[in-house]
């Protein structure tokens, strides 16, 4: 998918498409086929050539793919469990000294586990006092339009408001209230991905360092056993964060809609107005700032949450491959008898998988 393709003349997209082709051709031998998109009116066209070239042709054939992805998973799985399961035998074959020599070495990796977790917590502050910037930033722009468009808005509106001073203040605050929520709202929901994006960007970094803190792992017991354990870690997937509130205050300060009956309003209808179209930027202002820290509050409980799942991963998987190199030699028999199960199980997916492909051709 080739996002934003609406900042491209349709020259420079001829471009950017050869370059991309050129950039996947130089690293795989299938043709992999490339869909220009874009979500803003006028282009819809994409849009449809997404949905005739590729998803109506996947939903055409979704019980194969459901029953590929499905044996996909299962094999990984399956493969997964064999290599931790030969850790285990290979360890439970040794002698007790040899095992206990090899269980010491393997501790240099649990000593290097606080180094891991210091800049695992590292990333996240540094995430963490980013995100009210980057809020901001994104923020800053649409302060002024959306002003000039509840200000226009309001002149409409200003004419079918009631004459009462007290039914003024009413009928305003009850105008500006949705009116306002709306578009905070809609902004909320424009700009999502640009508030998120140090959440994103903490992710990223996490699946780096636990993939790493694997890698080492697997090359000290592939060093220290002669069996590797190269396994993959699922995605740390970060909760939804939800959408922010929107509070309006009062038009004034005092309640002077008591002296609504004496108030000539045919006088003062002017400066009222005038009121409330400043009231109009002064909410705004004070609800974007509040919109701010309400994401801000959001994104950083959200990183600091990634955070110590990052942390209870890490620290799980070292514990699990401590145990599994603790094995005694008395289960071995055992063992070995768990690994040619599991590999009759994957023999059997494999085939029913082969089978599968032949159905469907």
């Amino acid at each position: 998918m080739l996002t934003k393709v609406d900042v491209l003349e349709e020259k420079q997209l001829d471009e950017v498409l050869h370059y991309v082709r050129g950039q996947l051709a130089g690293r795989f031998e299938q043709n992999i086929p490339i869909y220009p998109y874009s979500t803003r009116p006028g282009f819809e066209r994409l849009k449809r050539d997404v949905e005739d070239k590729l998803l109506n042709q996947v939903a055409m054939d979704a019980a194969s793919q459901r029953r590929a992805i499905s044996n996909r998973k299962i094999t990984t799985l399956l493969h997964n469990c064999e290599q931790y399961i030969r850790l285990t035998l290979k360890s439970s074959e040794m002698l007790d000294a040899e095992r206990l020599s090899l269980q010491n070495l393997l501790l240099v990796e649990q000593q290097s586990l606080a180094d891991t977790r210091l800049e695992v917590q590292l990333i996240a502050r540094h995430a963490a006092a980013c995100t009210r910037s980057i809020i901001e930033r994104a923020l800053a722009p649409c302060e002024i339009p959306i002003r000039q468009k509840l200000l226009a808005a309001f002149q409409v509106q200003a004419d079918q408001l009631p004459h009462s001073f007290a039914k003024l203040l009413d009928a305003f605050s009850d105008w500006l209230h949705p009116a306002l929520s709306s578009e905070l709202l809609a902004i909320s929901g424009a700009k999502r991905s640009e508030f998120i994006q140090p959440l994103a960007d903490v992710q990223r970094q996490y699946q780096r360092v636990i993939q790493n803190f694997r890698d080492r792992l697997s090359d000290r017991t592939l060093a220290l056993y002669g069996v590797p354990l190269k396994t993959t870690e699922p995605d740390i997937v970060p909760k939804p964060p939800k959408m922010p509130d929107v509070n309006i205050g009062r038009a004034f300060d005092h309640n002077w809609e008591l002296l609504s009956p004496v108030l000539p309003m045919s006088v003062l209808r002017g400066a009222v107005f005038k009121r409330f179209r400043n009231r109009i930027a002064d909410e705004l202002f004070k609800n974007l700032s509040r919109l701010t820290g309400q994401w801000q509050e959001i994104v950083t409980a959200a990183i600091f949450e990634l955070q110590r799942e990052a942390e209870k991963r890490i620290g799980e998987l070292l514990t699990t491959v401590e145990g599994l190199v603790s094995a005694r030699s008395d289960s071995a028999p055992q063992i070995r008898a768990d690994l040619h199960r599991l590999q009759a199980i994957a023999g059997d997916v494999t085939s029913e998988d082969d089978r599968s492909e032949q159905h469907d051709l």
